[in-house]
Formats: C-alpha cells, structure tokens, sequence
C-alpha cells in the first residue's frame, strides 16, 4: 500500500471505556499503530497496551491521558512511543523508504490530573519533546513510571508539576537538549528513586524549581539523579517543612533559600549536608557541563534566609554551605546551628 501498510487511528478519541491492544492487532504483527492526529484517552477510560506495542507518532501529535493508561513492557520485549520515521521501531509503517527518527518528531505524552492509576512498565520513549518541550509531562497526578527510558529528545527529559506526585523509580533519561528532570515541588521527590541519567546537553540532574514546598517534604539522595540535587532558590511558606538528610548535596543556581516554615540539615559527621554554587566542581563534579569555563566564587547565591513568623523549629546541623553572599540569616527566628 502506497500511503503505508498500518492501522491509522485517525481520532485523538477512541469511544469504548476500554481497549487493549497487542502485537497481534496491529497489520501483519509488527506491532505498530501510526497516529497522525494524536490520542487522547478521555476520563473514564481505560488503555491497555501489552507487551510488544509500538505507538508511532507524527510530528506535532502527542498522548494525552486524562484517564488510565496501562503499559506492560518486558525486559526482551517493550512497549515503545517513537516517531513515525523510526523504522527501526516496527519497520517502514509510512512506506517511505529507509527514514530514522529525530529528536523532536513528536511531541510528549502528557499525564494529566486523573492519570493516576497509569502504570508505565518497561516503556521506551524516543524522539519527542520539541526544544520548548519535555518527552514526558506529569500534571497534577501521581502516575507510576518504572524500568522505562526516555530518550533522544530535543527539549527534556521528565518535566513533573502542580502538585504531582508519581511514582518514577528505575528509569533512565537520556540524549535530551535541555535537562533529565525538573519538578516544581519538593515533594515531587518522594516517589522518584533510583533513576539514572546520561548524555542530556543540559546536564544529568533532577532540578527543582520552587515556588514552595507544598507541605511537608524530606529529601534522601537517592531521591534524585546523580551526586546533587539542582534547585533554582525555594521558599518554604508558613506551616511548611523540607528537611535535607545526611548525605544530600545541593548546587544552586542562584537566589536564595527564604524560611518562613521549617527547615532542617540532619546532616552527620562523615555525611554532612552540602549546599553550594552550580559552579562548585569539586562537588559532585561538572554538573553544568562546561568544563573549566566557569568557577564558583563567594555570592553566586545568596544564602540561607530564616524569616518570621516562621512556623516550627528549624536546626542546621552538620552542614557545609559554599559560595553565599551570606550563609546564614535570622531576621527574627531562632535557628539551631549545631
């Protein structure tokens, strides 16, 4: 067939509450469904893709789940999200002759609010996120993704925001233009375990943005991707806590750290808790990835602000803090330096 040998789901909708798809569905078992319109798995809805399924999107489309999607990969045989020039992945569905897929291709698959329940096991996802994009979009819900790569994008890796809290444990993001991972919520960090990262230009790292804390949060190192943990300043409002354990390592971007709830270093003698510059190499290494270029010095960031009314008893104890204008500063509270 001339325009290409595959089942083309026009949609982004598919009508029935549930639908389960295997290798077998798809035309002359290669597993490959082509999207040209993109999906859309509505609330209520239920997507089952077994072992062996491979979504092939065009440019501009993306997964949109707002109700469950179920994924289950093997080790010998994933399920994978890829590009509709990737003939690598369920061969030549276009019949356009030898293409290979590029970062960008697509667009993402975007877990929104009512994504919940999605299971995401042994998945691959390859040649999304455009360079204003992430691969892998997780909104206020609290999905679980593990023993899955996301890959070869042209924006980032796992972008997780407004309150999400999934679940991402034994992933691996790779060869992405902007960053592995960025939350906007300490919390965010609970459920992320034992992830890896390589290859992604704008560094191997999970990054936090926050605007607060969003509650209570404690934060281990195997919480995040790497030696340290990247954080762009944070505020932890009234009533809200973040405690670092022993062993963290922050490097900030610039800014500060501004308490009016409570915060707490429980770092130890042989694992103290260290916050410093994004240019300190000697932490946890090049993490920018600009090689000798840059060097830290005293004030890339500001420091460790403790404001009242701060809620809670906030104590800093074994604790290295590098290259702040001021380390630490008490306009009221009494802190607990030890």
């Amino acid at each position: 067939n001339t325009g290409g040998d595959y089942i083309h789901f026009v949609g982004p909708y598919f009508l029935a509450p549930t639908l389960t798809l295997n290798p077998a569905s798809a035309l002359n078992g290669s597993g490959a469904f082509v999207f040209m319109s993109g999906l859309y798995v509505s609330t209520g809805q239920t997507l089952t893709l077994a072992a062996g399924v491979r979504f092939k999107f065009g440019p501009f489309t993306n997964l949109d789940v707002q109700g469950t999607l179920i994924a289950n990969g093997t080790v010998a045989n994933e399920v994978v999200f890829t590009s509709t020039a990737d003939d690598a992945t369920g061969g030549d569905s276009l019949s356009d002759g030898p293409t290979t897929g590029l970062p960008g291709d697509w667009s993402y698959i975007y877990l929104q609010s009512g994504s919940s329940a999605s299971v995401l096991s042994r998945v691959r996802v390859k040649f999304a996120a455009t360079s204003s994009n992430s691969s892998v979009y997780v909104y206020n819900a609290n999905p679980t993704i593990i023993d899955s790569t996301i890959e070869s994008g042209a924006g980032g890796g796992l972008y997780v925001y407004s309150g999400a809290q999934p679940i991402v444990q034994r992933c691996h993001i790779a060869n992405h233009q902007l960053f592995a991972v960025h939350v906007d919520d300490f919390r965010a960090l609970s459920g992320m375990r034992h992830n890896t990262a390589s290859g992604n230009t704008g560094g191997d790292y999970t990054r936090v943005a926050a605007s607060s804390v969003g509650g209570a949060a404690t934060v281990f190192p195997h919480n995040y991707i790497g030696p340290v943990l990247v954080v762009s300043g944070g505020l932890i409002s009234t009533g809200e806590s973040l405690t670092l354990q022993a062993g963290v390592k922050v490097k900030v971007t610039s800014g500060t750290l501004s308490c009016y709830g409570s915060l707490n270093f429980a770092g130890t003698g042989l694992e103290p808790v260290v916050v410093t510059s994004l240019l300190d190499d000697t932490v946890g290494g090049d993490t920018n990835k600009d090689g000798t270029a840059t060097t830290p010095a005293p004030g890339d960031w500001y420091g460790i602000i403790f404001t009242s009314p701060a809620t809670g008893t906030s104590l800093v104890r074994h604790a290295h803090l590098r290259y702040a204008a001021v380390g630490v500063t008490s306009y009221g509270p009494e802190p607990m330096l030890n």
